[in-house]
C-alpha cells in the first residue's frame, strides 16, 4: 500500500516538474492576450515616454545584456540593450509625432510586414500585417529559444464577399436598396454614396422590354425569360476592393441580409459562385537574441499561400524598423558603390537591388542605378532631443485620457542612436530602399525580397522562375550606442553611432563569420598592398583679363601637390603609392 501511495505521489511530482518545463514554451493563447477593441484606433495611441511603450508591452526574453518584448496584439517588438537602455523598435513608439492623419499611412507606420502580390487576373493589389492581420486578429505570438516567433495570416480569411452578382429585382429592392435609403434618411450615408453604390449594378428589365430587346437579354441571361422576371447583375469587371467596399455598406446597413440570403437569391436566379480560394498569405517572423545582434528570420517553411491563384511580388521586411524624424539631425546609409548617406530631411525613395542588376535576367535595364552595391549592409543614425517630462498624462477610470502630458520646452537630454542592419541570407534577391518621403514625418531604410526571379520579354511579358526561393531570408541588426551613454555604463567595446560605427559593426562581423577575412598588419600594408590616387593635371577656363574673356589654363594637381602628398604618404608608413596622372599633357583635361 505505501509502495503505491509512493509511487502516485512520484508520478504527480513528475507531472508538476514536466508542466513547470513547458510553460515558458507555450505560446501565449488568446486568453491571455487583450481582446482587439474594434472601436479603438490603434494608429493614434500615444505614449508619454519610450518606457512607458515597453511597460505596455510583455517581455520575452532577458539575458542579462539584451531583451526583447513584444506587442502581443499588433506584432510590435523591442529590442533593448539593458546596459544602456537604448532600444530598438520595430514601429515608432511615439506616433504622436507623425503629423499625417491618413490611415493608409499611419497603417502602414504600424506594420511589420508589407507585400505585394498579383491575384489570378494579373491585379497588382498590396497587403500590410496591421490592416490585414493585427486588426482581424490574425497574429500569435510564441516563445522560442532565445526569443519569439510571430506568425501572422496577412488577408482575408474567407473568400466570399457579402455582395449579390445576379439577384432578382424586387429582392434587391427591397433587401438592400430600401435599407440604404433609410440609412440616407438618417444621414447615417450621403445621396452621393448611394448613387455610388447602385452604378455598380445594372437593370435588367425584361418584362417591360421591346421583343428584339428581350431576345439580347434573354441571350446573356436565360432566367429573366425561363421566369419572365428582371434581375440587377454586377458589372463583371468590378474588382474585389470594389465589392469589399460594396460589402461594407451592405454589412453596415443591411443588417437582416446575410449570406444564407444571398444564397436563395442566388439560387432563385440560377448562379453559381466560383469557388477562390481567399488571398491569405502565412508568414512567421523569428525574434531572436544572437551574439551582439538581432537576428530576424523568416523561415523557408514560414511562407505558405496558393500559388496556382497568387504570386508574390516582393514583400518589405520591418520595413519601419528604427525609423527617425526627419526633423533631427542624421543621415540613412545605403552601400551604393563605396556608400552613400542621405540626410534624414531629404527626399528619396530610390532602391537599389543587392549586387547590383542581374544582366542575365533584366532586358530593360535602367540607368539610374549609378553603381553597384557590394554588401548587403544599410543603416541609420539620428540626434534626438528628449524633453523632460513635467507631468505624465491622466486618465479616469474608465481609461480614458483625460490630461495630456506635459514636457518642458528647454530642459532635456541630448542623445544619439542608431542601428545598422546586415543581411545574412537571401541577399541575392534583395533591394535595399531609404523610404524618405515627403508625405512622411517619419523617414527609414529597410530591404525587400522578391521570391522568385523574373524577367521581362520584348512583348512586355512577364516571365517567372518555375521555383521560389526555399531558404530562409534572415537579417541581423546590430545596435549603436551613443558616447555618453556608453561611457555612463562604463562600456569600453561598443559601436558609436555615426557611419564609421556600421563599418567597425560590419567588419567585426565579416571576420567573425570569414576565417579567411584577416585584418592587414601594417608590415604588409607598407611592403606590398598599393595605393592607387588619380589626379587631375589642367584644364582650360575662361577668365576675364581687362574685362575680355581670355581662355587660360588652370592646374587643379601640380607636381609639387604629387610630391608633398607622396611624402606625407611616406611619413606615414604608406611607400607603394602608384599615382595615375590625368591631364598633364597634350592641352590638360
Amino acid at each position: 500500500m505505501k509502495k503505491k501511495l509512493f509511487l502516485r505521489l512520484l508520478c504527480a511530482s513528475l507531472a508538476v516538474l514536466m508542466m513547470v518545463c513547458i510553460l515558458p514554451a507555450l505560446p501565449v493563447s488568446a486568453a491571455d492576450t487583450p481582446v482587439l477593441d474594434p472601436k479603438v484606433d490603434y494608429t493614434s495611441i500615444l505614449y508619454d515616454t519610450e518606457e512607458d511603450r515597453l511597460a505596455s508591452m510583455q517581455k520575452f526574453y532577458d539575458n542579462g545584456e539584451y531583451a526583447l518584448y513584444c506587442d502581443t496584439l499588433l506584432g510590435v517588438v523591442a529590442y533593448q540593450k539593458l546596459s544602456t537602455g537604448e532600444t530598438l523598435f520595430t514601429n515608432p513608439w511615439n506616433m504622436g509625432a507623425e503629423k499625417n492623419k491618413d490611415n493608409v499611412v499611419r497603417s502602414e507606420l504600424m506594420s511589420q510586414i508589407m507585400l505585394e502580390y498579383l491575384d489570378s487576373e494579373n491585379q497588382a493589389l498590396s497587403l500590410n500585417s496591421y490592416t490585414d492581420a493585427a486588426l482581424s486578429g490574425q497574429i500569435a505570438v510564441k516563445n522560442i529559444k532565445n526569443g519569439l516567433r510571430v506568425e501572422y495570416a496577412i488577408g482575408q480569411r474567407s473568400s466570399r464577399i457579402l455582395c449579390p452578382v445576379r439577384i432578382e429585382k424586387s429582392a434587391f429592392e427591397e433587401k438592400i436598396l430600401k435599407p440604404l435609403q433609410a440609412a440616407v434618411k438618417k444621414k447615417q450615408l450621403t445621396e452621393r454614396e448611394l448613387t455610388q453604390f447602385k452604378v455598380y449594378f445594372s437593370l435588367q428589365a425584361y418584362t417591360t422590354a421591346s421583343e428584339n430587346k428581350k431576345k439580347a437579354i434573354a441571350l446573356s441571361f436565360p432566367i429573366c425569360e425561363k421566369k419572365n422576371i428582371d434581375i440587377y447583375v454586377l458589372n463583371p469587371n468590378t474588382s474585389n476592393n470594389e465589392m469589399r467596399k460594396l460589402e461594407a455598406k451592405i454589412l453596415a446597413y443591411c443588417t437582416d441580409y446575410s449570406f444564407e440570403e444571398m444564397d436563395n437569391d442566388h439560387s432563385f436566379v440560377e448562379y453559381e459562385e466560383e469557388a477562390t480560394s481567399p488571398p491569405v498569405f502565412k508568414m512567421a517572423r523569428e525574434y531572436t537574441v544572437s551574439g551582439n545582434g538581432l537576428q530576424v528570420t523568416l523561415p523557408a517553411n514560414g511562407l505558405r499561400y496558393d500559388e496556382t491563384a497568387y504570386r508574390i511580388v516582393d514583400f518589405q521586411v520591418l520595413p519601419f524598423m528604427g525609423a527617425s524624424l526627419k526633423t533631427n539631425e542624421g543621415y540613412s546609409f545605403v552601400p551604393d558603390g563605396s556608400g552613400t548617406l542621405y540626410e534624414l530631411s531629404a527626399q528619396t525613395v530610390t532602391a537599389f537591388r543587392v549586387y547590383g542588376e542581374d544582366y542575365s535576367l533584366f532586358s530593360n535595364i535602367s540607368g539610374y542605378r549609378n553603381a553597384a552595391m557590394r554588401a548587403p549592409v544599410f543603416g541609420q543614425v539620428e540626434t534626438v532631443f528628449t524633453p523632460d517630462l513635467i507631468s505624465p498624462s491622466e486618465y479616469d477610470e474608465a481609461g480614458n485620457k483625460i490630461k495630456d502630458a506635459e514636457y518642458s520646452e528647454t530642459e532635456g537630454t541630448t542623445s544619439k542612436r542608431g542601428f545598422v542592419a546586415i543581411i545574412e541570407e537571401g541577399e541575392s534577391l534583395a533591394t535595399i530602399a531609404p523610404n524618405h518621403t515627403s508625405y512622411m514625418n517619419y523617414v527609414s531604410v529597410s530591404a525587400s525580397f522578391i521570391t522568385r526571379q523574373n524577367d521581362t520579354s520584348k512583348s512586355k511579358w512577364k516571365v517567372y522562375a518555375s521555383r521560389r526561393y526555399v531558404g530562409d531570408y534572415k537579417l541581423r541588426y546590430i545596435l549603436l550606442s551613443d558616447d555618453d551613454k556608453a561611457r555612463e555604463a562604463s562600456l569600453s567595446d561598443y559601436y558609436e553611432c555615426s557611419w564609421m560605427g556600421m563599418a567597425c559593426a560590419y567588419r567585426d562581423y565579416v571576420e567573425a563569420k570569414n576565417e579567411s577575412f584577416r585584418r592587414l598588419t601594417d608590415e604588409k600594408v607598407g611592403s606590398s598592398l598599393p595605393l592607387y590616387i588619380e589626379t587631375f593635371g589642367c584644364m582650360d577656363t575662361v577668365k576675364k583679363v581687362l574685362s575680355m574673356p581670355v581662355t587660360v589654363s588652370v592646374a587643379l594637381t601640380s607636381f609639387e601637390d604629387i610630391a608633398a602628398m607622396y611624402d606625407y604618404l611616406a611619413g606615414e608608413g604608406i611607400s607603394n603609392v602608384n599615382f595615375k596622372m590625368k591631364g598633364y599633357a597634350n592641352g590638360g583635361i
